[in-house]
Order: structure tokens, then sequence, then C-alpha cells
């Protein structure tokens, strides 16, 4: 029942409130997934226009509920490519970390792509952080149902 309240929480004026339902959905996203994943339009519309908080724990939420079930990997794995298509380059490595779980076999080929092409963008501190998601990511089984 908590989880329609934070969801509400999604649209309010008060930025505090929006990050902050964020957080608390991040939190409970693998358990509460399927009741996330009803409104996933509205994290979708929360991380384009969010602030740079409600944006990482978004994608972090995001993922995690793409990790519970193909269906879901389906609808939102394009959405996170996307987002790490096109956010900043200082976020890519911590972007990166976070939606590396919803990684399957079905999607791994297009999340290495867009890594591999950013990574001239990075310094080589992020570079190492990739390399580790990379090199995770190599040895990973599918582990979404």
């Amino acid at each position: 029942m908590y989880v329609e309240t934070l969801l509400a929480l999604l649209g309010s004026k008060n930025n505090r409130l929006v990050w902050g339902g964020m957080i608390a959905l991040s939190t409970s996203a693998q358990l509460k997934a399927a009741e996330i994943f009803t409104q996933v339009e509205a994290l979708f519309k929360a991380v384009n226009t969010g602030s740079v908080i409600t944006a990482d724990y978004g994608i972090r939420t995001l993922a995690r509920v793409a990790a519970t079930d193909q269906k879901y990997n389906e609808v939102i794995f394009p959405f996170l490519l996307e987002h790490l298509r096109t956010c900043r380059s200082r976020d890519i490595p911590q972007r990166a970390e976070v939606i590396a779980t919803a990684v399957t076999k079905n999607n791994q080929a297009p999340f290495l792509d867009i890594l591999n092409r950013r990574k001239a963008e990075l310094t080589p501190t992020q570079i190492k952080r990739v390399e580790k998601v990379l090199q995770r990511l190599s040895h990973q089984v599918d582990g979404i149902p």
C-alpha cells in the first residue's frame, strides 16, 4: 500500500517529496516490482524531468525492477540504454554500475556498445570503474527469470 503513496509523490511540485519518494521506491523496488511497474511511465517522466537525486535513484529503481522479470526488462531496458547514451559523462560510471544489474544475455551487446563508445569522454579513474563493470559482466550469468 505504501508504494502507491510513494508513486503519487513523483507528481508533487515539491522537489524534496519527489526525490524522497524515489529514494524510498529504490529501496523496495525488488520486493514491490510488480506494483512499481504499473507506474513505469511516471518513473520515466520523473527521471527525465527531476533533479539529479531523482534521476540517480530513478535509474536505480528502474534497473532493480527490470532485473526482476524479463517482461519488465523488455519495457525498461531501452529507457535505461537511452539514459546511458545521453547522460552527463561524469555520471557514466555510476549509471553503468547500477544499470548492469538489469543486463541480460539478450541486451548485453547494446549496453557494452554504449559504454565502449562513451569511454573516450571519461577520465582514467572513470574508465577503471567502467572496466570493472565490463569485467563483471563478462563473468555474469543471466539471472533474470
